[in-house]
This record gives structure tokens, C-alpha cells and sequence, in this order.
């Protein structure tokens, strides 16, 4: 009776009535369901329906109602038992939130989220637009406590929190054409993950997301929970004997010239600095540190940092995913150590970064792990390796194996002392690797090479100013200038063009510019085949076989779909490390459809020629069987096994209106904040033109403006001209 009395706060006597706006937004790019209304209850147990003597939670959920839709700064009321009257739930309003990506996306930890705070955050709510009646997926879960689930009334169920969270579940749903109400219930605080899906893991785009509330500016981001000042760097280096001077400070910093440049100068130029790192289960809490810290030295530079580090992949492993992690996410830093890795596989893994980026690079040699003594060589073949490399390929090499041995004795500490268990690091070697990193990052940084070969800028103002056409050249009498620093036109005849050198094109734009469409060397970009895929996941975490494919190869004519390998049969073993290493799968994509059937002791292309498979692709290789050799015994799975993955365009074939305009500046060099728009990544090296041409707009407030053009030229990036063979010699055949 007291958990009633605290519920039944206020009875309102009428519906509501005030007007709302619609606030209609598309489903994220994997799906996710990006708008809710959340609200703050009193707390009651998962087990007690607050709404049972008014007809229960289900009945409100169904929302049979449309004046007791909740709407944005508007209370939570339920309908009672007399008709025309409603019971007002707790003392919030609902509020609307978006969902956002985590500080540092990685592994299990990448797709946005719902951040339900704590302190009585109980219910979401959102509502999904669907043009027609369609089977679905909703793929869900929380990080922490209990969740239930209702889509117009219909009770989907009560859930734990459960790792990789973000693949949980999927709970099969229908659509109805028109509005869908989705009603989520949580325990407490949590992160919260949901995406609709097709039947191919798809997103399903075409349903859109919609939240009712005062105005479009309603609905914001939730406040960011500071780190706590305990949990500094600078705080935990107290707790830790200090770090002696390095011995050669002047060598710090050496490769990472730019990187610096672009933390110093991102309060003027505006523009985000992002930071990868990659490697093993080793890179896990120092990175945070270190972010951490570079925030706090450039606190009005947007650092943008992901960890993809996977825990027991080994150099060669990790190269295979190379492709998928790294080189199409446009970083200008990537970190990255790992163990086991041959000079061969560090040769390709440098030398492919160094080919397909312009990204700063830091390696590092292992630290001191459990098994070894405090008197251990300091120059192993893996360090002598990896200093050769670091010099090979222009890359900062953090010296960590011999720093920790001079740390050790320094400070008297054991090996263990820095430990966890024997390999991993404990809060106390987590504090010491942050340091030795960032000293990497001086503030005065050595003299080095420039990188205006690598990353090019061409300005408008060379034509507009200096009257030169041997870069950008505006053409048309459309085009006008303000200051020659920035060129503006409605016209659809006016034109920029450029060749140029590289790789990857970005647009240097004020934030404020409007539309215009884009074409290499008269081609639009999504005719040159610029995709990447992303790296194979299990579609849901709990379902996964003993053997899947690390990564597979894209051939000709892709296009953004989903596609999904199902693992049908495994060989049979009474050992079970060896039984299902040899399987039987099929592959499908989402627009392609059906592409065949396979073996993976043999390399798989695709009816369509898209997809491309080879045995050294799965986390285990198998070889063929010898002539001979009798056919393994097969056998399927309880249920069938499915890995998921995701092909993304690298380019556009016409920019859109800006994000927002700007308002006054601080000082003259600060300029305006700019919008980079990649229109191109990952184009065959060698000269070409870009032409881009605006799109009117009858508001001439939001004509085209142009301010520059990057182009990214990566160091070892080799011409196709120097290619040894162009496309491929693989054939689609039957399995």
C-alpha cells in the first residue's frame, strides 16, 4: 500500500491537451532506434506492475489512446478505471534523449546507446513509423540490471543484463503500417542498445523513429559523467613511485608531428582529431588514461578515440582485420601493439597502413610481464624488430620494455607488483603505461619531416586572390567571394574543378554551406566502387560456431547491404577441439540475395563475384582432403550459427547542407568552424579531377560555399599504374 500511495501522486481530471510537434528521425546506420522520451518514476521492483490496479502496464503500453501518447516536458499519465480520468505517475516529465555512442567504441562496446541515468530513470519510449506491415528483428539489450520490452502492448519480455549486450537478443516482432509504440521499462541505471532489423540483419531504413515534444531542440544528448578526479592520470601518477626523466626527451614526439599539430591548433581550425588503437586485451584501461589526459592538455579540441583492440589475436590475426578496423575509419593516430607477430606479417601490417592512410603510427616493445626476472635481457629479437621497423617507417616507437625494467629498479617494485594475473595490468601498471605514453606528446615538439605531401590543402583563395589556375579553378559567372576566403554559388552551371594526386578527398566547407554534387574524373564516386565492410560479428552473441571467417575480400560492383554467413554443418569429432573446424555454410545479401554455398577448406566466390572467402580467412584453417581421405561425418547445429557483416559506401556523390551556422569568433585566425565532407576515400593513386557542382536552393542563404579542399596522399600509396595486375583472377563457380 505504500508503493501505491507513492504512485498515485497526482489525479488529473482531464487528458492532456496541450499541442506537440513531431520529431521524426531516421533509424542510425546499423539500425539503431536513435530518438526516445525518458522519464523519471518512483522505483519499484521488475516484479510489480505500478499500473495493475488501472489496467495493468500492457494496456497503457498498447496506447490505445492517442491524447495519452507521452509527449516531451509533459507527465506520465495512465488512464484509471473511471473513464476520462488519468493518474499521474511520479514527479517527472519526460524528456527526450538521444542515443549516443560510447566515450571509446570498441569490440562488443560500438554501436549508440541509451543512457538511462540513475536515480529513478524507469521508462523509454518512442514511436515507429513504419510504411507497411513487416516482419522485424529487434535487436536488444542493457549493460546492467533488468529491461522489459512492450511494442504496442505486447509483452516481448523481462531480460538481465548479459555480456556483449548489444548483440543479446533478437526478438522477432510485426510491424503494423503506421505508428508503433515502443515502451521499455528498466530496473535502474543502464546503457541500453536497440536496433530494428530485417530478416538479413539489415537496418531496416525505411522505418523512421518519432518523439513528440515542445519544439526540435528538445530532444539533446545526455550530460557526460565526468571522470573522477581520483581516476586522473595525473591523480593516479601520485599513487605510483615517480617516473625518471626519459634519457632522451628530445626524441619523443619525432613521428608525431602532426598529430600534435592537430591537438595544438583544433580550438582554431575546428576541426576533430581521431585516435585508434588496436592490439590485444593489454590495451585496455591505460588508453582511457591517456585519452583522458590529452583531453585535459587541448580541452577545446574534439578527440575522437575508439579501441578495437580484441583480446588474444595475435599480430597476424589482427592484420586480417586491418582492412575492416582501421583503414577506412580516417584516423590521424593509430596506436597499436600485439604479441606474436614475424617480421613478415609487421612488414605487411606497417607497410599496408603506410600505403592506405596518412595516420601517425605508435608501436610499442611488450612490458615486463610475471614470468620474468628483474634482471631480464633488455634486447630481445621482438624489441631489435620493432626498432627497426619504428626507423623503416617513419613510426614513434614507445620503448616500454626497457623503460619498465629501469622502472622496476628504480622504484624496488616487483614485476607482480604492476600485475593483475601474469600477463595483464593492474590499476598501478595501467597508470604506468599512460605515462610512458605521454610523453610521446610533448607540447614542444621536435623538428621533423612536414606532411604537406601527405595531406595537401588547396584554398580557394590561390584563384580568387592570386589569380592562379594551376589548382582549384572556379568556373561560371555564378560564383562570388568574401575576403577570397571562401567561394560561394547557387548556379547549377558554375563548377569547381582540381586534379590532383591521392587517395582521398575531403570538401573544406563553413558549416552553414548548402548542396552540391560531386564527380572523379567525370565519374560519380559511388561508380568507382569505394566500400569497405566491416568486420564479421555473430549476429547474436549467445550463438556462435567454433570456426568463422575473420574477414573475406570485396570484388566488383559492391553496394552498401548487410550480408549474413550461415554456418550449416560442422564435422563431426568425439574430440571436441577438433569437431565443427570443417564446415559446410551459405551466404546471403540483403539486395544480392542468395550468392551460394560452401567448404571452407577451399576459397568461396560468390554466384555474384562480390564476395570473396579464403581458407586462411577462418580463425582455423583446413586443408582439403588428400585423395583418399574419407569424407568427414557432418552434422548440423541446434541452431544454425550466423555471422553478420556490413558493407559501407567511402564516398558521396553529393554533399548536403551544412549542420548549422556559426556565430561570432573570438579573434581573426579562428576563422569559422569547418565541415570536412569525405567525398572519396580509397581511390586508385594517381592524377585526377573533381569537379563539384552546386545545387540551387530557392533560399540563397543556403547556397554552396567552398573554402578549400584536402586531398590525402599516403606515403607509400603506389600508383595503379604500378600495379603488378588490376582486378581479379577469381571466377564465381559452384561450390
Amino acid at each position: 500500500m505504500k508503493t501505491r500511495s507513492r504512485l498515485l501522486i497526482a489525479l488529473l481530471f482531464a487528458p492532456l491537451t496541450a499541442s506537440a510537434v513531431d520529431v521524426t528521425t531516421e533509424l542510425g546506420r546499423f539500425g539503431e532506434v536513435t530518438t526516445w522520451l525518458v522519464i523519471r518514476t518512483p522505483e519499484t521492483k521488475m516484479e510489480v506492475d505500478p499500473f495493475q490496479p488501472m489496467g495493468g502496464e500492457a494496456k497503457y503500453a498498447a496506447m490505445g489512446d492517442s491524447k495519452l501518447f507521452p509527449q516531451g516536458d509533459k507527465p506520465l499519465t495512465i488512464p484509471t478505471t473511471k473513464p476520462g480520468d488519468t493518474v499521474r505517475i511520479g514527479e517527472g516529465v519526460w524528456e527526450g534523449m538521444r542515443m549516443v555512442l560510447p566515450d571509446m567504441p570498441g569490440v562488443w562496446n560500438e554501436f549508440p546507446r541509451l543512457v538511462m541515468p540513475d536515480g529513478g530513470y524507469q521508462y523509454a519510449y518512442c514511436r515507429l513509423d513504419s510504411p507497411r506491415d513487416m516482419k522485424a528483428n529487434l535487436m536488444a539489450g542493457a549493460n546492467r540490471g533488468k529491461h522489459r520490452l512492450y511494442l504496442n502492448g505486447r509483452d516481448l519480455g523481462t531480460f538481465d543484463r548479459e555480456f556483449a549486450f548489444e548483440f543479446a537478443r533478437e526478438l522477432p516482432i510485426e510491424l503494423k503500417k503506421g505508428p508503433n509504440h515502443l515502451l521499455v521499462r528498466f530496473s535502474g541505471g543502464t546503457s541500453f542498445a536497440c536496433r530494428l532489423l530485417g530478416e538479413n540483419a539489415e537496418p531496416l531504413r525505411e522505418v523512421k523513429v518519432t518523439v513528440q515534444g515542445p519544439n526540435a531542440q528538445f530532444v539533446k544528448a545526455p550530460t557526460p559523467v565526468p571522470m573522477p578526479e581520483k581516476d586522473k592520470l595525473l591523480a593516479r601518477a601520485q599513487e605510483i613511485p615517480p617516473l625518471a626523466a626519459a634519457e632522451h626527451p628530445e626524441w619523443l614526439g619525432a613521428n608525431l608531428a602532426r598529430t600534435m599539430s592537430l591537438l595544438e591548433s583544433g580550438k582554431y581550425t575546428h576541426r576533430s582529431v581521431r585516435i585508434l588503437f588496436d592490439g590485444q586485451s593489454i590495451e585496455s584501461g591505460w588508453p582511457e588514461l591517456l585519452i583522458q589526459r590529452l583531453r585535459e592538455r587541448y580541452p577545446e579540441t574534439t578527440i575522437i578515440a575508439e579501441n578495437r583492440a580484441i583480446g588474444g589475436w595475435f599480430v597476424w590475426r589482427m592484420q586480417k582485420l586491418l582492412k575492416h578496423d582501421i583503414l577506412r575509419s580516417q584516423p590521424d593516430l593509430v596506436l597499436f601493439s600485439a604479441y606474436q607477430g614475424t617480421a613478415e606479417v609487421w612488414e605487411r601490417f606497417l607497410g599496408e597502413l603506410r600505403s592506405e592512410t596518412t595516420a601517425d603510427i605508435v608501436i610499442r616493445t611488450q612490458h615486463i610481464d610475471g614470468n620474468e626476472a628483474p634482471d631480464s635481457p633488455r634486447e630481445g629479437a621482438e624489441t631489435i624488430l620493432l626498432r627497426r621497423l619504428a626507423r623503416k617507417y617513419g613510426v614513434e616507437l614507445v620503448e616500454a620494455r626497457n623503460e619498465w625494467l629501469d622502472y622496476l629498479q628504480s622504484s624496488g617494485l616487483k614485476n607482480t607488483d604492476l600485475l593483475r594475473d601474469k600477463v595483464h595490468l593492474n590499476r598501478k601498471g595501467e597508470t604506468l603505461m599512460a605515462l610512458l605514453y605521454e610523453r610521446h606528446f610533448p607540447s614542444a615538439i621536435p623538428v621533423g619531416q612536414g606532411w604537406a605531401e601527405q595531406v595537401r590543402r588547396f584554398d580557394v583563395g590561390r584563384f580568387l586572390a592570386d589569380n592562379k589556375t594551376d589548382e582549384i579553378v572556379l568556373e561560371g559567372d555564378g560564383w562570388t567571394h568574401n575576403d577570397t576566403r571562401i567561394a560561394k554559388s547557387n548556379t547549377a552551371t558554375d563548377q569547381l574543378r582540381l586534379k590532383f594526386r591521392g587517395t582521398r578527398v575531403d570538401l573544406v566547407l563553413p558549416i552553414s554551406h548548402g548542396r552540391a554534387t560531386v564527380l572523379i574524373d567525370g565519374k560519380k564516386p559511388s561508380e568507382w566502387n569505394l566500400f569497405h565492410g566491416t568486420r564479421p560479428q555473430p549476429r547474436v552473441a549467445s550463438n556462435t560456431a567454433p570456426n568463422t571467417p575473420m574477414t573475406y575480400h570485396l570484388g566488383a560492383k559492391m553496394q552498401e547491404e548487410t550480408w549474413v554467413l550461415t554456418v550449416t554443418e560442422g564435422n563431426a569429432d568425439a574430440d571436441e577441439k577438433k569437431a565443427n573446424q570443417r564446415v559446410r555454410f551459405r551466404l546471403v545479401g540483403s539486395k544480392t540475395g542468395f550468392e551460394g554455398e560452401g567448404w571452407n577448406d577451399r576459397k568461396f566466390v560468390s554466384n555474384s563475384g562480390r564476395i570473396t572467402i579464403l581458407p586462411t580467412d577462418w580463425h582455423t584453417a583446413m586443408q582439403p582432403l588428400k585423395d583418399g581421405e574419407p569424407q568427414p561425418v557432418m552434422q548440423g547445429f541446434p541452431k544454425l550459427p550466423q555471422v553478420v557483416w556490413h558493407i559501407l559506401p567511402d564516398g558521396r556523390d553529393e554533399v548536403p547542407h551544412g549542420p548549422g551556422w556559426w556565430g561570432p569568433q573570438t579573434d581573426y585566425y579562428s576563422g569559422m568552424p569547418y565541415d570536412y565532407v569525405t567525398v572519396a576515400d580509397g581511390l586508385p593513386c594517381g592524377i585526377h579531377e573533381l569537379t563539384v557542382t552546386p545545387v540551387p536552393d530557392p533560399n540563397v542563404q543556403r547556397a554552396f560555399t567552398v573554402i578549400g579542399v584536402d586531398v590525402h596522399l599516403p606515403p607509400l600509396a603506389r600508383d595503379a599504374a604500378e600495379w603488378t595486375k588490376t582486378g581479379t583472377a577469381t571466377t564465381p563457380r559452384k561450390p
